[in-house]
């Protein structure tokens, strides 16, 4: 019997999309179907290797995404990571696998352009707090001077700007707090998704009789209109053989 344990799934990037799709795995000739967790897995075995599929528990939305695993039964090492995967559409399209440094790579690209607009909302706010102990009223005025027999008038209008330090420093106060959650929120998101992008699987060297399991992510196929149900067929290489994995993606419910 195959003993085997896998780590817990966990949502990569944030990000928005009107539809959810459900991801599983359908069993080819000579598989095995098992439950974890309440999700079935599809388990294939070669002479000297067995591999194993674990659907997300979780709707997906932009990218599909699966955990798998190798044990090597064989008597020589084995490297297992993204290079060993391939994916191709029921129409015959290739489907894209994702590497570790491909996904880090967009992590940073995000980071770089969320630190630009935290800095942005950063000095608006600045500049709005440095403005706000300034108060600018608009007013007119009118008067009479007397002299030695003759009276004079006169009359006018104007801007007057005046200045509150008080406000302007309650003005200062709320805007370092508001600047210093920003900046606290998006390096809390940064930390997250890099901890998050840890479970990827990396190429890791496998000896005779270990195991070595990661998530990937990959394209979602293009949807033909006629179809409600998606298939992917995986293969994993494994040695001279691989195993072929069958993935259906359907309209979440």
């Amino acid at each position: 019997m195959i003993r085997f344990a896998f780590i817990g799934f966990a949502l990569l990037l944030t990000q928005a999309c009107t539809t959810s799709y459900s991801i599983s795995a359908l069993p080819n000739e000579g598989q095995e179907e098992r439950y974890f967790d309440g999700v079935r897995l599809v388990i294939s075995e070669l002479p000297n290797s067995s591999a194993i599929v674990l659907p997300p528990s979780r709707a997906v939305e932009d990218r599909g995404r699966l955990e798998v695993m190798l044990i090597n039964t064989g008597i020589e090492n084995v490297d297992f990571g993204t290079e060993n995967f391939s994916a191709l559409s029921s129409s015959g399209e290739t489907v894209r696998v994702y590497s570790y440094s491909e996904l880090l790579a967009e992590e940073k690209t995000r980071q770089m352009w969320a630190a630009i607009a935290a800095g942005l909302e950063a000095a608006g706010n600045s500049m709005q707090a440095a403005n706000a102990g300034y108060t600018t009223s608009y007013g007119s005025y009118s008067g009479m001077a007397y002299g030695a027999g003759s009276t004079a008038y006169t009359s006018g209008s104007g801007y007057v700007t005046t200045y509150d330090p008080a406000k302007a420093q309650m003005a200062r106060s709320l805007a370092d707090q508001r600047n210093t959650e920003t900046f606290d929120r998006m390096a809390y998101e940064n930390k997250k998704n890099e901890m998050v992008l840890q479970n990827i699987l990396k190429t890791t060297t496998i000896v005779p009789g270990g195991s070595h399991s990661g998530i990937i992510i990959f394209d979602l196929p293009k949807k033909n209109e006629s179809e409600e149900e998606r298939l992917v067929s995986l293969r994993v290489s494994a040695g001279e053989l691989a195993h072929v994995f069958t993935i259906a993606i359907r309209p979440a419910p």
